[in-house]
């Protein structure tokens, strides 16, 4: 074939690549207003009340990026705080126990102590309570006799440790801030968590903070949809790792923990605690 022949069927192919793209980008615009459009129709006609069935109803067929982004419309539609208060996002709110107020267990040693000293900064009427084990300091929470524990969740040789994180789940508590400490011979950072039984949302946070979520269930579909959510949401990953569940063979629990801006943070919980029946908050926190 003609050299001049070969450039001009190259030319043609490049024009047509090119008027696809941009297709493509009219498209996904046109989609975009169609579902800003039918989120505030459905929101009109059926409020605060009904957004898992507005969910269902504006999502169903949509991607992960886009169900995510459905979500941030929903929550400037209805209000972020209604949307943490009313829905849960973060899980419900417990009443907490006269008595329990400001106590933190916690294993007692130096190292333990100094960072119970970090923590007792920001608790008022921090009082400390020692147990033997972190199980005992996650019962003393779970029990009501405590408000607070201290445990460890990261090291810098080991990464995330997740043989705590059963703890977390097995007794429905959430990590409210972080302090890092090194250990006893220098050789590594290690992270401790405040842990409640309740996450802690502060309206008015500025910067980054840190949601630490889990979702339990079957496929690879679960890690890829929410890793495509994360970055519709200009959020970035800081980890995650995937585990058998002790109770199902067939599942797994997928653990993630993602940096983002509140107002960020606030539509991927929603996202999540929609779309995903074995979604549990783990922690928020700023980083």
């Amino acid at each position: 074939m003609p050299i001049k022949e070969q450039d001009s069927k190259a030319s043609v192919l490049h024009g047509n690549i090119s008027e696809l793209l941009e297709r493509e980008r009219r498209n996904a615009e046109q989609q975009e207003i169609c579902i800003d459009m039918l989120a505030k129709e459905l929101f009109s006609q059926k409020g605060t009340d009904a957004l898992k069935d507005i969910y269902s109803e504006l999502c169903g067929a949509l991607c992960a990026e886009r169900k995510a982004r459905a979500c941030e419309r929903l929550c400037s539609l209805a209000g972020q705080t209604e949307i943490c208060l009313e829905q849960g996002v973060f899980g419900e709110s417990e009443d907490i126990e006269k008595e329990a107020v400001g106590r933190i267990a916690y294993v007692k040693n130096r190292r333990n102590d100094d960072v119970f000293l970090s923590f007792a900064r920001n608790v008022k009427g921090a009082k400390a309570e020692y147990v033997a084990s972190f199980q005992d300091a996650c019962e003393a929470v779970a029990d009501g006799r405590c408000e607070f524990c201290i445990m460890p969740i990261e090291n810098d040789a080991d990464g995330k440790l997740y043989s705590f994180y059963r703890l977390l789940d097995r007794y429905d508590l959430k990590i409210q801030s972080i302090a890092k400490v090194m250990s006893d011979d220098n050789s590594q950072g290690i992270v401790f968590a405040l842990v409640a039984g309740r996450i802690k949302v502060l309206p008015h946070e500025r910067g980054k903070l840190r949601f630490e979520f889990s979702v339990v269930g079957e496929g690879a579909d679960i890690l890829t949809d929410i890793l495509a959510a994360v970055k519709s949401l200009d959020g970035a990953v800081y980890s995650t790792a995937t585990l058998p569940v002790e109770y199902d063979a067939r599942s797994c629990r997928c653990y993630f923990a993602i940096d983002l801006s509140l107002d960020k943070t606030v539509p991927m919980a929603l996202y999540l605690s929609l779309e995903y029946h074995g979604y549990t908050p783990l922690g928020l926190y700023s980083i």
